[in-house]
Order: C-alpha cells, then structure tokens, then sequence
C-alpha cells in the first residue's frame, strides 16, 4: 500500500512545479501575457483638508442681517444704535453674552462685543477678551488656539485703531479697552481675499481683542463713513451759521425796540 503522506507530497509537487506554466485567460479563452501586464502601485488619496472658514465669527455670519444677528445673540433689535444715516445706514449692536438673570456663562471668554451694519449687514465684529480666561497665555498661545479655527496665521508689521469716529460717538461700550483713538500693534492675522481676523492685546490692560471684517462691505462702510462725517459736519456748521443769523436779528430787533423806547424816554 502506496503510503498516504508519500501521495500528498508528490501531488503538492507537482501542483507547484506546474504553476510557473499556468497562464492568465481572458474572458474568451485567450491567454494573457503576464510580461506585458502593466501593474501599477494603487494610490491611495490624502483626506482632504477642511479650508478655513473666514466668513464668520462663530455662528455669526459676515453679511447676515441686523435681525438676524440680534436674533442670534437674544438682543433687541430696538437696541440697535444709528450712527451715520446719510451716505448710508451704519448701525451697532452689543453683545454681552450672559445666560439666565444675567448671569455669567460658565467658559465663556467672550467678555463682551460688537457688531457693525452697513445697510443692515454684519461687515464687522469686535470681540473683547475676558481677563480670566487669558490670565497667563502668552501671544503666541492666542495665536496657536486662534489657528486651530482660522488657520494659518500670519504676523504683519502694522497697527490697528481701536476706535474709529463713530465708534467715540457714544460710551456704553468701549470697543476694545475703552481708550478712544487707541493704537496697538497686531499681533497676529488671519485673512483671504475676502476676510480677514486680526489679534491684538493691550498695551494698558492684559486683555486680548479679536476683529473680523468682510473686506468688501468693510470698504463700503468705511467710505459711506466717510463720506457721512463730511455731510454731518457741513451740517453742524450750516446749522450753527444759521443759529448765529437767527440770534443777531434777534439782537439787533432788541437793540431797535430799546433804541424806540430810550430815545422817546430820555432826558438830558
């Protein structure tokens, strides 16, 4: 009897001695030559990068309407403060966040904000940094937590005011450290070709701001400012020429009426 591992053995052998002569077919019987097949190496396709999202500060967006931002924030509409009305509509809203009776929110750094409108649009936000939840970073601690929304940042060589004219125009809120006409370097920027976020920290006080603008309606809000102050000032002193014309004919019809009655009273 023929032993039964002796058979396997030699029917594995010859299975693997015959497989070098055993061609590839195709679907009708053809044989496929293995020296022509071209064999490339599967490439396998990075995950794709999320691209920063500029547009928006939180679930605040850039261009979303007066309403919708109060909305948003659970503030008034009726709180809303005009600041320039003639070239164009330039409104301001703020923010202070706070949960149920005032109260303060638990992790929330945002000490208080505001929004900007140009013709109704959000074209601006300012944010203003609680001092105890920067207690002890450094710039560039701001910098790496503020990338990891907005990206890559870059550091740039100029300054930014912290009030602009309008902005003085009342004091119940002042932007960033409440210093009118304030300058302070950026420290870091954040922006594309259609917003831009810039850092910035006091020089008075330890305390961090964040300001995001759309660029486009940042222009047009700056320039209907502008154009604005101009008409409102020719209007101030147009009002105050008119007010003077007004009281010196009411100075010289007093001075007439006392001429009258002096000159029909007096005695040498």
């Amino acid at each position: 009897m023929i032993n039964s591992r002796f058979l396997v053995t030699v029917t594995l052998g010859s299975i693997l001695f015959a497989a070098p002569m055993v061609r590839a077919q195709t679907a009708d019987g053809k044989p496929i030559d293995n020296d022509n097949l071209n064999l490339e190496p599967l490439s396998v396709s990075a995950p794709i990068q999320r691209r920063p999202d500029l547009s928006r500060y939180r679930q605040y967006q850039f261009g979303m309407s007066l309403p919708a931002v109060a909305k948003l924030a659970d503030i008034p509409i009726a709180d809303a403060r005009v600041i320039h009305k003639h070239s164009a509509l330039i409104q301001e809203l703020d923010w202070k966040p706070q949960g149920p009776f005032g109260s303060v929110l638990p992790g929330e750094p945002v000490s208080e904000a505001l929004f900007s409108f140009y013709n109704g649009q959000l074209f601006r936000i300012m944010i203003r940094y609680n001092r105890a939840s920067t207690e002890g970073l450094s710039d560039e601690d701001m910098v790496e937590i503020i990338s990891q929304t907005y990206g890559s940042a870059v550091m740039p060589d100029k300054e930014i005011t912290l009030y602009s004219a309008f902005e003085a125009s009342h004091d119940s809120f002042l932007i960033l450290f409440q210093t009118y006409g304030q300058h302070e370097k950026i420290r870091a920027c954040w922006e594309d070709s259609q917003y831009s976020f810039n850092l910035v920290r006091s020089s008075i006080q330890p305390e961090f701001g964040l300001g995001g603008y759309s660029k486009a309606l940042y222009e047009r809000a700056q320039a209907a400012i502008a154009s604005s102050t101009f008409l409102e000032e020719r209007d101030v002193a147009q009002s105050a020429i008119e007010r003077q014309k007004q009281q010196d004919g009411e100075n010289r019809a007093a001075r007439e009426i006392a001429r009258v009655v002096n000159k029909m009273s007096f005695r040498p």
